[in-house]
């Protein structure tokens, strides 16, 4: 059966994709550095297996950490899996301007948002199946850096650019490669990210109601499922997307044409957009 692997497993997306994917007959292996929290959803998941020998392991990791990564690589060498799906969900954000974060909050960032899903796809990339998956979680701002998102946006453009080498790397086996870029989803972390988050980032941002964590997993697993590049939550995100096509991979073959005229309009029209966003800034 297959054995899918999660980083950010303890709370939000990570961990409703782990009930969905055990829901499926799913073996897991759970990532995250909370472990009481990875404790309970295992011990819930084995408690209810869906078929016979299904298992859910909870391990406790802080996956920014060099050694703790490679003491998991060998954890995984050792148990000899064969893994079917790697997701990376581990981030966060703390929206400020940035001269108002603190370097420790910078190097937050930093660790949260990339070296987790970097140092983890290092170790564990040798033990995916060919014709496996793997899915490195983005962002929207990845497509447009907003005011505010100094500590994040960055660590998620650097994402779209490791999903699009690995995407081009691991062509020869076959690894499916899937870059999420969500937009708002209310998680945990949402709420928490609204109490710093500038009143200007709020303005450009627009009013928007975040979707549930329940229906962004549901969206996610739909387009891994239909193997989609590049996935997106809202129209939004689509449409920044076609903006800067560059030579990351294209959406559903029958759209292409489409991309490609809101590309050429995105060229005419994104530097205008631009220039109305600063003058909320000043």
């Amino acid at each position: 059966m297959p054995l899918t692997i999660i980083s950010g497993a303890s709370q939000g997306l990570g961990k409703t994709l782990a009930d969905k994917y055990h829901l499926q007959g799913h073996d897991l292996v759970l990532l995250a550095r909370s472990a009481d929290k990875l404790g309970e959803i295992a011990g819930s998941h084995n408690s209810t297996p869906i078929r016979e020998g299904q298992t859910t392991l909870p391990y406790t990791i802080d996956l920014s950490n060099i050694e703790q990564c490679k003491r998991l690589g060998k954890y995984i060498e050792s148990k000899d899996f064969k893994i079917d799906n790697i997701i990376c969900c581990a981030g966060s954000a703390i929206p400020k301007l940035y001269q108002d974060l603190t370097l420790e909050e910078i190097d937050d960032g930093i660790n949260t948002n990339f070296r987790t899903t970097a140092y983890l796809l290092h170790e564990l990339l040798p033990y995916v199946i060919d014709k496996g998956h793997i899915v490195l979680t983005s962002s929207t701002v990845a497509f447009y850096p907003l005011p505010g998102y100094g500590q994040y946006s960055p660590m998620k453009c650097a994402i779209r650019a490791l999903a699009d080498t690995l995407e081009m790397e691991l062509h020869p086996r076959k690894i499916h490669v899937h870059t999420f870029f969500p937009g708002n989803f209310a998680s945990e972390g949402y709420i928490k990210e609204n109490f710093s988050k500038p009143e200007i980032t709020k303005l450009i941002e627009g009013p928007s109601t975040a979707i549930s964590v329940n229906e962004c997993a549901d969206i996610l697993i739909k387009e891994i499922n239909n193997g989609e590049h590049y996935i997106h939550t809202d129209t939004v995100g689509w449409l920044l997307a076609c903006f800067s096509l560059g030579l990351s991979p294209r959406c559903k073959w029958y759209l292409i044409p489409l991309q490609i005229i809101i590309g050429i309009l995105g060229t005419l029209l994104s530097r205008l957009i631009n220039i109305y966003h600063r003058s909320l800034v000043e």
